[in-house]
């Protein structure tokens, strides 16, 4: 088990070991393969009748 201080918390989160490996394995392949997750993401967009704007104020294409 690890124990974590959370961030601008007085909370502590206790998990397994495992849990965090996991994590961390998931992370470094996010990081590894940004550019391609962002290619797919532009690519996975539906455009109805024109550009229009999301929810974080970019445009869909």
């Amino acid at each position: 088990m690890v124990t974590y201080d959370k961030p601008d918390s007085s909370q502590r989160i206790t998990l397994p070991r495992e849990t965090i490996e996991a994590i961390d394995r998931l992370y470094a392949d996010l990081l590894e393969n940004e550019e391609e997750n962002l290619k797919k993401m532009r690519e996975s967009r539906i455009t109805i009748g024109g550009p229009q704007d999301c929810c974080c104020g970019k445009y869909i294409k």
